[in-house]
């Protein structure tokens, strides 16, 4: 929508001097501040306003010409829990206020506005000369229109200000309309009856996919989802970065394409899945001779897994400002810019799936290939869900440990298998179906492969006749994903001690305390091991990324949680007595740890 550019004033830089003395209610307060710093123009304070779990008080005010609404003029005032203006920000219009005048020229009634609307938008709604416009409740201004077909609801036709962003305030008729699920909101002059702008706020999509949690084609079904997102970590859905919408696989979080040319970097001329109604449902089976038969499938699978992903992720703390990828951060931290770019059935070679890093800032790419190991007909890994998750997990690793603009903080052997040990870990837990106990087992890449351990030497498993690895395997290890296998086992131990003690949440997203906490033991362990990424140095070893996570659980939960977490550790070697550098295995729990 044009109009001024919103500011935002924090707690660092509004003037606290200037700001009035607290009263007993922070709508007051609020209100006071506004009055103050903006006395020659009018506003009303909107309903809505509450009190955070921080504490901190939001109230919204419109700002308001010649008792118009000026429907982008917006304002949100922060009361801190010491009852005073915490920060502020928001679009105001300061320019010079048209007189009363414009309104007497607005002789176009609601329903003309809207059969000027269907007319130039070539809407599929009868709007005819019988129309009735009636008063939405008490609310100045806003009708709702009776008597068309063809709209989903009645539309709702409201006289407001619109601000141009040029120093000028148009009277218009803010028409909304619904039609095949698609609510727009069209801004038509009200003397000119010329359209200013159409905003199209609807974003329903669907997806034909394996869900998160179905690891591959011998997992479970592929099922249609619909509108799958989590708007608290993709504001913009998946299919908008906020300016621009998308009909493509392509959104603020991931493009998912297919690099035809096989080098792997140019995403711009790059064959994208287009589907103007975003119905993205194709036809696949892996029993396919031709891979390029069900290309759009592939291409809309591993779109709905990085983005999934990223919405997980969000919830367990890697938004923003921890650097995750996104286009547009909204306002909320961190450089942008860095939607990651994922590649299906790349042409590059084959047998691999391949991460290539980028610093805040700059978009990564993950090249998917085909596979011909062990099977007679060519698979696509990104129906193996776990595939894709571990290329994505190495973003996240690289991302969160020595920061999001410290680039290659995993650059030693031991660091770089803790690097393939965590992008083992993240999509095995994520599997885990809801009769698993921890006598369960996976492996990973074991569809594409073929085989049954999949692409590791062990399968993950808690049985140590099944998988015998501990830290003392690292001393003849000189191969990243060996190193990773041992890393990875030992956070399975960890996670299934914790899944025994809190239980295990089968849902896609988790459950969280009032204070931030995971309330099961998948989540939880999966949370600590984010955490603990952010808080260990660069470089990490497996003694300092232990000792990571054990300061994120001091941190969450107090400690709670060192006596599960130790059992693993010590069961596989990382004991309180192990050292860096110096791969034997030391069985010792710290003394009344437990």
């Amino acid at each position: 929508m044009p109009g001024g550019r919103s500011a935002y004033s924090d707690a660092s830089v509004t003037d606290l001097a200037r700001l009035p003395p607290p009263t007993g209610n922070y709508t007051e307060t609020a209100a006071s501040f506004v009055k103050q710093s903006f006395p020659e123009y009018d506003f009303r304070m909107l309903g809505g306003h509450y009190i955070g779990k921080n504490g901190v008080g939001h109230v919204q005010f419109r700002q308001s010409v010649n008792g118009v609404d000026l429907d982008n003029g917006n304002l949100n005032i922060n009361i801190g829990r010491d009852g005073r203006v915490f920060s502020h920000g928001g679009s105001v219009f300061r320019g010079k206020v048209p007189s009363d005048v414009t309104l007497q020229r607005a002789d176009y009634e609601p329903a003309d506005a809207l059969r000027s609307v269907v007319r130039l938008l070539d809407l599929a709604v009868e709007a005819p000369r019988n129309l009735q416009a009636e008063p939405i409740g008490t609310a100045a201004n806003k009708f709702t229109i009776t008597g068309t077909t063809g709209a989903d609801r009645d539309p709702v036709a409201s006289l407001v200000y619109l601000n141009s962003g040029k120093g000028q305030l148009h009277l218009v008729w803010k028409v909304e309309t619904v039609i095949s699920f698609h609510w727009l909101v069209t801004y038509i002059d009200a003397v000119t009856d010329r359209i200013h702008v159409v905003i199209d706020n609807s974003h329903r999509a669907s997806y034909k996919v394996y869900p998160l949690g179905v690891n591959d084609p011998e997992d479970g079904d592929r099922i249609v989802v619909e509108d799958p997102w989590l708007l608290s970590a993709s504001p913009f859905t998946w299919t908008s970065d906020g300016y621009t919408n998308y009909t493509t696989t392509e959104g603020n979080n991931v493009v998912s394409l297919h690099d035809y040319t096989g080098n792997g970097f140019v995403a711009e001329n790059c064959y994208r899945t287009d589907s103007p109604d975003l119905i993205f449902q194709y036809p696949y089976s892996a029993c396919t001779l031709n891979p390029a038969d069900y290309l759009d499938a592939s291409i809309t699978q591993l779109f709905y897994t990085a983005n999934i992903y990223h919405d997980l992720l969000y919830q367990l703390g890697f938004n923003e400002e921890a650097g995750n990828f996104q286009a547009n951060n909204n306002g909320r931290g961190g450089l942008g810019n860095d939607k990651i770019i994922i590649s299906a059935q790349d042409s590059w070679f084959m047998n691999n799936a391949v991460y290539f890093d980028a610093p805040d800032g700059e978009s990564p790419f993950i090249l998917m290939l085909l596979w011909d190991l062990a099977t007679t007909v060519v698979r696509d890994c990104a129906f193996d869900t776990g595939v894709a998750l571990h290329e994505y997990t190495h973003g996240l690793s690289l991302r969160l440990t020595g920061g999001p603009q410290n680039f290659g903080c995993l650059s030693t052997l031991e660091a770089g298998g803790m690097g393939e040990g965590w992008s083992d870990f993240m999509p095995t837990v994520i599997r885990l179906k809801e009769n698993d106990t921890r006598k369960t087992n996976y492996g990973v890449g074991d569809w594409v492969t073929g085989l049954p351990d999949g692409i590791r030497d062990f399968a993950y498993s808690t049985n140590m006749e099944t998988n015998p690895l501990t830290y003392s395997d690292l001393r003849n290890s000189t191969w990243v994903h060996d190193i990773g296998t041992v890393w990875a086992t030992i956070l399975y131990e960890a996670t299934w001690n914790l899944i025994d003690k809190h239980g295990k949440n089968d849902a896609m997203f988790p459950d969280f305390d009032e204070a931030g906490v995971a309330t099961d033991g998948k989540f939880l362990a999966m949370q600590l091991v984010m955490d603990g990424m952010a808080l260990q140095p660069c470089d990490p070893t497996f003694v300092s990324a232990r000792d990571a996570i054990l300061d994120a659980d001091r941190v969450l939960t107090n400690g709670s949680n060192h006596c599960e977490l130790w059992t693993a550790f010590a069961k596989r070697g990382l004991g309180a007595g192990a050292r860096s550098g110096v791969h034997i295995d030391n069985f010792d729990m710290p003394e009344g740890v437990c």
